[in-house]
C-alpha cells in the first residue's frame, strides 16, 4: 500500500457504491462540513428491478427448455443495465469535474471481496452488483478528464460516524445512527455517511492502487453484469478486474 499526504488544494470526493442508491458522492467544504451530496436512488431502484426480472424470467424460461429465448431476453436486460451504469458513471465524473483539483476516492475492490460474507443469497447479489464494472468505467472516464482516482480500504466506512468516528448502526437501509451520545450528528443518511468516510480515509493519508489477479469471472448470473463491453476502453479496463467478484 502506498501512503501519501493529500494536498490542501485537492477536493477528495468519496464515492459509495451501494444497492439502494446505486452511487452516492459527497465531499467536505473548506470548513469540513459535508457538501453537495448527490445520490442516484432511482437508478438503483431500476437496476434492482431489472435484475429481479432477469433472475425470475430466465429461470422460468430455462425450466421450460427455452434456453435460447432466455439468453436473448437476458442479453436485452443486461444491455439496459449497462446503459444505466454508463450514464451514472459519466454523471459521477461530470460531478467531480465541477470542483477545483478533484480526486475521486473509491473503495478498494480486493478488500471488499475479502470481507463480503453475508450468506449465499446476498453474496450472489452483491458480487454481481457491478462494483468492478462501475470502478472500471469511473477510472477510464475520469482519466479522459484528467481526474485522478484513488482507492482506500473500505473497512467500517458504512459503520463509522463521519463526524466523531464512533461505530454506529443502520436501523434501515438509508439511515445511519451514531452510538456516541455526545456527537452532534445523531442521525445521517447512511450512503452519504459512507461516502464521507471514504473521502476522509484518503484525507488521512491512505491511498493505494487496486491489485488484481487474472482469473475466470465465475459470479454466475451476477457475472453477466460485467459484460458485454460496449467500448474498447471499457473492455481494456474491465479485463483488469476479471475475477475480482467471483463468488
Amino acid at each position: 500500500m502506498e501512503e501519501r499526504t493529500s494536498s490542501a488544494d485537492e477536493t477528495p470526493i468519496g464515492v459509495d457504491i451501494g444497492e439502494a442508491s446505486l452511487l452516492t458522492v459527497c465531499h467536505r467544504d473548506e470548513r469540513g462540513s459535508p457538501a453537495t451530496p448527490n445520490l442516484w436512488n432511482d437508478e438503483g431502484k431500476r437496476v434492482r428491478q431489472l435484475r429481479e426480472t432477469y433472475f425470475t424470467a430466465t429461470r422460468r424460461l430455462q425450466k421450460r427448455g427455452s434456453e435460447r429465448i432466455a439468453e436473448s431476453y437476458g442479453d436485452s436486460l443486461w444491455r439496459q443495465i449497462d446503459d444505466i451504469l454508463h450514464t451514472v458513471t459519466s454523471e459521477v465524473v461530470a460531478y467531480a469535474d465541477q470542483f477545483e483539483n478533484p480526486v475521486l476516492v473509491l473503495e478498494d475492490l480486493t478488500h471488499i471481496r475479502e470481507n463480503l460474507d453475508y450468506g449465499a443469497f446476498m453474496n450472489r447479489r452483491l458480487h454481481g452488483w457491478g462494483f468492478a464494472k462501475m470502478h472500471a468505467q469511473i477510472q477510464y472516464k475520469a482519466a479522459e478528464k484528467g481526474i485522478r482516482v484513488e482507492t482506500v480500504n473500505p473497512a467500517y466506512t458504512s459503520k463509522s460516524c463521519h463526524c466523531c468516528g464512533e461505530q454506529g448502526y443502520r436501523p434501515d437501509q438509508a439511515t445511519f445512527k451514531c452510538s456516541n451520545s455526545k456527537c452532534w450528528v445523531s442521525e445521517s443518511h447512511a450512503d452519504i455517511n459512507a461516502a464521507l468516510n471514504i473521502a476522509d480515509r484518503y484525507l488521512s493519508g491512505e491511498s493505494h492502487s487496486r491489485k488484481h489477479t487474472d482469473s475466470d469471472d465465475s459470479a454466475e448470473e451476477g457475472g453477466r453484469l460485467t459484460g458485454p463491453q460496449d467500448s474498447q476502453a471499457d473492455a481494456d479496463t474491465q479485463q483488469a478486474t476479471l475475477g475480482t467478484y467471483a463468488s
